[in-house]
């Protein structure tokens, strides 16, 4: 088995579901982690099981949609952690706006603001802070995107193209000379639908 024992990762969206899941995976390799999400009862359970684990864990509360809380996440992730080897893009989903989801023919501007906010503006400012502080430190590391199987196939008549919007700069080739930007599509959850990121 392999080992992260010595590197740091910054997980968003990690108080449930497929972020809590990648966090507490990440630590049982002997990751340290920053936890980031905007429900901080959440994080910090999932803090606790990181800790019982034998690592070490922070919680930063963000909101993925705010540019400002983004650059803020990084700034005390690198101040916590002393660096940053890996960051994984697990926040994102619709939005309560009306129009937010659902049918194409009920999109609004101002839903359509929000989700691309959270689903690709705050992941993408989020990767391209982290792939200078890679650069900076000339140490590599790995940046993960987790996008909605929408992304790569939207449910017809579906409010998607934010998704699609991340889909493409993750496969635009671009590379940061120090990172290594990959996405990760899972599909939808179990019997009860969608698992909620």
């Amino acid at each position: 088995m392999f080992s992260y024992a010595g590197k740091t990762a910054v997980v968003t969206g990690a108080g449930r579901g497929i972020g809590r899941a990648i966090a507490l995976a990440f630590a049982r390799q002997g990751a340290d982690l920053i936890l980031a999400a905007r429900s901080v009862p959440e994080l910090e359970e999932v803090a606790a099981e990181v800790r019982a684990l034998g690592r070490n864990a922070w919680v930063v509360p963000t909101d993925m949609s705010r540019l400002d809380q983004t650059r803020n996440l990084i700034q005390e992730a690198v101040r916590l952690g002393g660096k940053i080897d890996i960051l994984v893009n697990n926040a994102g989903g619709g939005s309560s706006i009306p129009g937010g989801v659902g049918p194409l023919e009920e999109a609004t501007p101002e839903a359509f603001d929000a989700v691309y906010a959270l689903n690709v503006k705050g992941p993408f400012f989020a990767a391209l802070r982290v792939a200078e502080h890679m650069k900076a430190r000339g140490a590599g590391g790995a940046i993960l995107n987790i996008v909605s199987i929408d992304g790569v196939a939207p449910a017809p008549g579906s409010v998607q193209p934010n998704e699609v919007g991340c889909q493409d700069y993750n496969g635009s080739g671009s590379k940061a000379q120090a990172a290594r930007p990959a996405r990760v599509c899972p599909g939808v959850g179990g019997e009860e639908g969608p698992t909620p990121r």
